[in-house]
């Protein structure tokens, strides 16, 4: 099941963000492009991406709080539980990190490549649908 395709309806009106989760969908792509059109797979390459996309999940995290913050409208209750989601979806994707940074084997790599982008998937359908669409009627209210 292929991460879905970056579509405008995703965006939520704010430049910074919808710009981080678009990088993030790329990543996304390229990583899964590599897993299922791929003979062989270039370890390398494929570590210094999936580092890349935890550095940017977790910059983009720190940034959408940040704008949270000012999001005078959008009750706390809502704020805590969407940054408390973004440490769930965190913790998720480091625990694959391991795993995949240490592959011995191709096998043990597309192994673990598939759980980064199952948890890749899983926020799209998840998070995103439920946290970040909600976050439209705000920051469509500060402007």
């Amino acid at each position: 099941m292929p991460v879905a395709q970056w579509s405008e309806s995703f965006e939520l009106g704010h430049d910074v963000i919808d710009s981080d989760h678009k990088r993030m969908f790329g990543l996304l792509e390229w990583l899964e492009e590599r897993l299922y059109r791929e003979n062989d797979l270039d370890s390398q390459e494929i570590q210094l991406v999936i580092l890349e996309l935890h550095d940017h999940v977790e910059g983009h995290f720190r940034r959408e709080e940040e704008l949270m913050l000012h999001l005078a409208g959008m009750p706390e209750d809502d704020k805590a539980a969407h940054a408390e989601d973004h440490r769930k979806w965190v913790a998720e994707i480091t625990e694959h990190l391991p795993g995949l940074l240490t592959s011995k084997t191709e096998l043990e790599q597309r192994a673990n490549l598939t759980k980064v982008l199952r948890v890749g998937r899983a926020f799209w359908r998840e998070h995103f649908q439920h946290f970040d669409a909600r976050l439209v009627k705000f920051i469509n209210t500060e402007r």
